[in-house]
């Protein structure tokens, strides 16, 4: 498990946030634990700016069916990166609700359940090579969002684009000045926007690492040698308790973000499928353009197996760790603790993250999510004739 001087970055942008009035949280950094904003001003700016960020939302929606409706009137060129800011807007709407309106307190629970696992200290400097892919990204947390953010940019510079809160304006108010400065208000409200997936993959991270780390501990305590019966049943007690513990911390952590899991897959999916697309369309009548969207469309991509790569083999591992503690209570000459036991794991079912309320993440998500992508951009080459 990470310790706090490896998350100290994360930490530090989170507090950042809060004292932004940008979440309803207050973060301290220092006894590891989140909680309710107490003050009154501070909540009450969070809802305006929750407003806001649903409002601008609902504008990219809006002027994304404008333009779907009138192609003869709006230019088309920027239909594809519109297409993936209305289905990124959307899921971090969702991951808004899902995390700070719906259910703060199941929130708060989760995420100090995490924090209270890190380790207090942390002896010598970052060992980069020893690290995952998880790790390295949620430790480099602040850092990852600078190229995604700097090709939005090239976009958003687009004199051509519906987006903008320029539209809105009469034709007697528009002059390059007052463009300069509707751009500058978009920048500032797609950032008003983006913060939320800060604390959503931090949230999400986070907690596959802890997952990971609890049954890979599970398995070292039940695969331990211990000399006499009553130990061996003590420690086969502890273990049982450990896999529920592990259960009830992944059926929290659903009940806080499986929508939000189903709204970043749809994102992943349609971000990839269109900037992909729009990569072969592009490629030589805009190259700069085409680079652009390839890198939209890798980053979007990516994030897939390397956000939920741990949780993968949560099924597999958590049924594996089940068999362990049934091997050794079966050992024991002890009929009714075995009995107890069996009856006791049978309880805790199948453990698995949710995507929404009717799917689950298992090995096989990544394929099929490959086999979707492809099939779909094959289809739009094909219908397009490219």
């Amino acid at each position: 498990m990470l310790s706090k001087q490896e998350l100290r970055w994360g930490l530090g942008v989170l507090k950042l946030l809060s004292h932004l009035c940008l979440m309803p949280f207050k973060i301290d950094s220092q006894n590891l634990e989140i909680a309710i904003e107490e003050k009154s001003w501070k909540r009450r700016a969070f809802f305006v700016l929750y407003i806001i960020t649903n409002l601008h939302a609902i504008f990219y929606g809006v002027t994304w069916f404008i333009a779907i409706g009138n192609p003869g009137k709006y230019s088309t060129r920027s239909l594809p990166l519109h297409t993936t800011s209305v289905a990124a807007y959307f899921m971090l709407v969702v991951w808004q609700y899902e995390l700070y309106i719906r259910s703060p307190h199941n929130t708060i629970t989760v995420v100090n359940e995490l924090l209270f696992s890190l380790g207090k200290e942390h002896k010598g400097g970052f060992k980069w090579l020893s690290y995952s892919f998880q790790e390295l990204y949620i430790i480099m947390l602040p850092s990852n969002y600078v190229a995604p953010m700097s090709t939005w940019i090239l976009f958003i510079m687009n004199p051509d684009r519906i987006y903008s809160v320029y539209t809105l304006l009469p034709e007697a108010f528009k002059n390059p000045r007052i463009y300069l400065i509707c751009t500058a208000l978009d920048t500032m409200l797609a950032l008003l926007s983006y913060n939320t997936a800060i604390f959503g993959f931090f949230f999400l991270l986070l907690f596959f690492i802890k997952i990971e780390a609890a049954l890979a501990f599970g398995k070292t305590n039940i695969t331990a040698k211990m000399s006499y019966n009553s130990a061996t049943e003590n420690k086969i007690s502890e273990c049982t308790k450990h896999c529920r513990y592990i259960q009830l911390l992944v059926e929290l952590f659903n009940r806080s973000f499986a929508r939000g899991i189903f709204m970043h897959k749809l994102l992943i999916m349609s971000a990839t499928i269109v900037m992909t697309y729009t990569t072969i369309r592009t490629y030589h009548s805009s190259p700069i353009e085409a680079a652009a969207s390839f890198i939209i469309a890798i980053v979007c991509f990516v994030s897939f197996p390397v956000l939920f790569d741990k949780a993968f083999a949560i099924p597999e591992k958590v049924a594996e760790l089940k068999c362990l503690i049934l091997l050794e209570a079966h050992k024991i000459n002890n009929k009714s603790f075995w009995a107890l036991t069996k009856r006791t794991l049978y309880s805790v079912g199948n453990v698995t993250v949710n995507v929404g309320d009717f799917s689950v993440i298992e090995r096989a998500s990544t394929p099929n999510l490959v086999n979707f992508i492809v099939y779909q951009i094959a289809s739009l080459i094909i219908a397009t004739k490219i």
